[in-house]
């Protein structure tokens, strides 16, 4: 019951539907894929999961990855993702998808931090967050660029509806 303390066992954590916070400052927006200020990062830590997180001590820990390995030159990173953790919605129930006219539960997949980088890349949702992905991710700054220049392109900018003539010449 959404405003009551109920807890909920999910993946072998214990999670509450209930988050109480005390903010110094109006939270301006809880889109973690857009937002990168710290007044939304300390509210959203709270109820979404990475792959990775700090522990009390500022160190990296495994959180969602259950394993991490890189290669020598560490330009290569592989995270094996925890099985069977589900969506959950903010009232508690699992998230769920009607295939071949059946009721599915959701559970988190590495699919999903692909889709994540590829919301976070698109210019025309406007993340701020688009430099990490960009940073760490082969081809991020590239197709960023490429979806403004398709964005703008869309909008009648002669000069990217030229950009993208050229680019399918070739």
């Amino acid at each position: 019951e959404i405003g009551q303390d109920v807890k909920y066992e999910l993946a072998g954590r214990t999670a509450k539907n209930v988050y109480n916070a005390l903010s110094a400052t109006a939270i301006g927006d809880l889109n973690y894929l857009k937002s990168a200020k710290a007044q939304n990062a300390q509210h959203f830590a709270n109820f979404v999961d990475g792959l990775l997180m700090h522990n009390n001590y500022g160190v990296l820990e495994k959180n969602l990855a259950t394993k991490v390995e890189r290669n020598e030159d560490n330009t290569e990173f592989t995270f094996t993702v925890m099985k069977k953790v589900p969506w959950v919605k903010s009232d508690g129930t699992f998230y769920k998808a009607i295939v071949k006219g059946k009721s599915v539960q959701q559970y988190v997949s590495p699919e999903d931090w692909v889709t994540t980088a590829k919301m976070v890349s698109t210019y025309q949702n406007e993340s701020e967050l688009q430099y990490l992905v960009g940073m760490f991710v082969k081809g991020a700054e590239e197709y960023y660029h490429y979806t403004m220049i398709a964005y703008r392109a869309s909008q009648g900018n002669p000069r990217y509806q030229k950009m993208m003539e050229d680019d399918a010449a070739l």
